[in-house]
Order: structure tokens, then sequence, then C-alpha cells
């Protein structure tokens, strides 16, 4: 079993040249059709890096290489996904898996109230889906903020800026912190991956 490290993302530009590299190389193998055309550049990732209310997380080999990142935002009894990338030569050896188990232990030991955790996903990402609904991810249906009331405050959040509803490529997923409870330990190599990319925020 491949062991490997996971560490707070810093704003410095080793780390900032880490991200954008894992990046390029999750999607190197995509249909260019598929990627955003307006990828984050250094100063943009800079920026997120340095935002009080996101936390980001870097994923290194045994030998100390960068391997994925994810980062995710704190909002009262929420925290959403906003990336989870892993370098193509480094896929299908379980570093998504660890990194989403490192966000959810995360969050709970920061924000133990959490309630929910969001994320969004691209429709035709299909490789991205499997991997959050293996991992108890649900799809968004209209209605379930009544459910599941921290659901809104994302949706409201996302509205404030305009940027609700999504756009018609992405889907929104969500799981009940007290589902992840039962699955964060899990952070293990081993889970089949392939390349992803989850869009903007």
């Amino acid at each position: 079993m491949t062991a490997f490290t996971i560490r707070p993302v810093g704003a410095t530009h080793t780390d900032i040249d880490a991200i954008a590299g894992i990046l390029s190389e999750s999607q190197r193998v995509l249909d260019p059709a598929f990627l955003a055309a307006d990828r984050p550049d250094h100063d943009d990732w800079a920026g997120r890096v340095n935002d009080p209310q996101t936390e980001w997380a870097l994923a290194l080999t045994p030998d100390r290489l960068p391997a994925g990142f994810a980062g995710w935002r704190y909002l009262p009894g929420t925290s959403h996904l906003h990336a989870l990338f892993v370098a193509d030569a480094y896929q299908r050896q379980g570093y998504a898996r660890a990194l989403l188990a490192h966000h959810w232990r995360t969050v709970m030991r920061r924000q133990p109230e959490t309630q929910i955790f969001t994320l969004h996903v691209r429709k035709p990402a299909y490789w991205a889906r499997a991997l959050y609904e293996r991992r108890g991810y649900r799809y968004y249906q209209a209605g379930d903020e009544e459910k599941w009331p921290a659901l809104a405050t994302w949706i409201d959040f996302r509205r404030s800026l305009g940027w609700w509803p999504l756009e018609d490529d992405k889907l929104l997923m969500f799981q009940p912190a007290s589902c992840a409870r039962h699955s964060r330990e899990d952070g293990n190599p081993g889970d089949t991956m392939a390349p992803r990319a989850h869009g903007r925020r």
C-alpha cells in the first residue's frame, strides 16, 4: 500500500506552482472542448488560497512530489468542495479518496456544527460523478433544502453572487455530515480514479 502525505497549502510560489501543475496534468488527457476557457492563472490561485473562508490541502507522494490537491469553503453549517484534482501520473492510486476523507475530517475538526457537504460537478464528468456517488454524495433536487436546511446556506450564497441557478452543464451534489462521519476515516490508497474536473465555483 502506497504511503503519502496530505498537508495544508501555503500561499507560496512553490505551492501555487504545484497546484497549477496538478490542474494542468489532471486535464492533459481530456478533450480540449471539455476544458473551461477561463482556467485560473497564478494570481487567481494565490487569491483563492489566501481567502480566509477557504482551506486548501496538497497530497504528496512518498518522494514528496505534488500529486493532488483539494480546496473547500466554510459557511455556517456547510462546507463546499471547490476543487479536487489529481495529476494524471498519480491517478488510480487513492489520492482522490484520501483528499476527500481529509476534507471531511478537517471540516469537522474546525467546524463541528457542519451539517452538509456540497460540491459542483460537470455533467459530462462521469469519472468524478462516479467517485462522489461511491463516497455517498447525492444529487440535489429542488426542494431538498426543506429536508436539509443547511443546503439553503450554499444556495443563498450562490444566489447573492448571481451564480444560481447553476450553469446548464453543472450539477449540485451534497452529503449530510452524519453520513460523511462514517466514511471520513477511509483515506487509504486503492480507489479507482480517472481524470477529474468539476468546474469553477
